[in-house]
């Protein structure tokens, strides 16, 4: 909620909200590409795909992490 106010306010004065909170930290984010667990060679297939895509970044999620994901998935929607 407190950085939709600084969205809010940066927007009206025509400002990053960088300015409005202090020094800008980075000139940019690197995103990570993520897969579900799978076998060795399909994981090594993957990463490729993601280097070719220009991902410096590879994750694999952990079954667990996996699980989780799905499950929250699931209610999707519910409260919209």
């Amino acid at each position: 909620m407190q950085y939709t106010f600084y969205d809010l306010v940066g927007q009206t004065l025509g400002e990053p909200v960088y300015k409005l909170i202090g020094a800008k930290c980075r000139d940019r984010v690197e995103f990570t590409y993520e897969s579900p667990p799978m076998p060795i060679k399909a994981t090594a297939a993957e990463a490729e795909k993601a280097a070719k895509m220009g991902f410096r970044v590879y994750k694999q999620s952990t079954e667990r992490e996996h699980r989780s994901r799905n499950q929250t998935s699931n209610y999707e929607g519910v409260w919209a």
